[in-house]
């Protein structure tokens, strides 16, 4: 696979074949794992579909780190535990379930042949795909915080989070995990579109992880990091943003 150089099962008529088989699928985020994750540490992967990213740090983590990926999604999950068995890595965890802000089973839209990998437990949207598309399924959610600690997860050196709007509710149910800055970097999704599905605006992810002691970017070429203010707020744009914590800061500007 383009970018991560590993091997991994895909479906042809799956939504995002062409992004990972002709190009090499979001760089940024790419060239900033590949700078800032190292051996030995932790990476927490919610909303992992298939497994690009948890595949990649997978191997660059080495068998001495961990990975612990999410995906609640039939097809999505059936793909990443291939590839997980294809690559043999033995430091990945895969469960087929979601983050939440409570412990519960909800509804999960699932998408219809050829977007099967396309989810989420709001509304979907996107421009190709009708309503009537999609099938509903329960699925499990956990809160987060209480996930982790009951599995001895002290300490997340990065997270990456896209689960396609729903991003506030789980980072509410991780909130004594970055109220503690016991997750070093996260890498999140955020579009003002799809949080709407969700009741909220992407300013409160912003503000709420301000409030935790983490300093806002945007991830620019190369992985670089550049500042965000509180002014930048009303301009979000869809786009992959970095939250890094106070303590991570002068680790994370090179």
């Amino acid at each position: 696979m383009p970018g991560i150089n590993l091997p991994m099962v895909i479906h042809p008529d799956m939504y995002f074949t062409i992004g990972y088989t002709k190009y090499i699928f979001e760089p940024e985020s790419l060239d900033f794992i590949r700078d800032h994750l190292k051996p030995g540490q932790t990476f927490l992967d919610i909303g992992a579909n298939v497994g690009y990213f948890s595949l990649f740090c997978s191997k660059i983590v080495t068998p001495s780190g961990r990975v612990i990926a999410f995906e609640p999604g039939d097809f999505a999950f059936n793909l990443l535990k291939k590839n997980k068995e294809l690559n043999k890595f033995n430091n990945l965890e895969i469960h087929q379930a979601g983050f939440g802000e409570k412990d519960e089973i909800v509804e999960f839209n699932s998408g219809a042949p050829g977007m099967e990998v396309y989810n989420s437990l709001g509304n979907i949207i996107h421009p190709s795909a009708a309503p009537d598309k999609f099938k509903t399924i329960p699925v499990q959610l956990f809160r987060g915080s209480t996930w982790l600690q009951k599995n001895n997860v002290q300490h997340i050196d990065l997270m990456k989070l896209d689960v396609e709007g729903g991003e506030y509710l789980v980072l509410k149910g991780m909130l004594e995990m970055f109220q503690s800055q016991k997750i070093s970097r996260l890498l999140i999704e955020i579009t003002d579109e799809m949080s709407k599905a969700f009741g909220y605006h992407p300013s409160d992810i912003i503000l709420m992880l301000r409030d935790c002691g983490y300093n806002w970017f945007k991830l620019g070429s190369h992985g670089r990091l550049e500042p965000l203010l509180e002014n930048d707020i009303s301009k979000v744009s869809i786009g992959n943003h970095m939250f890094v914590a106070v303590s991570q800061k002068s680790k994370n500007q090179s």
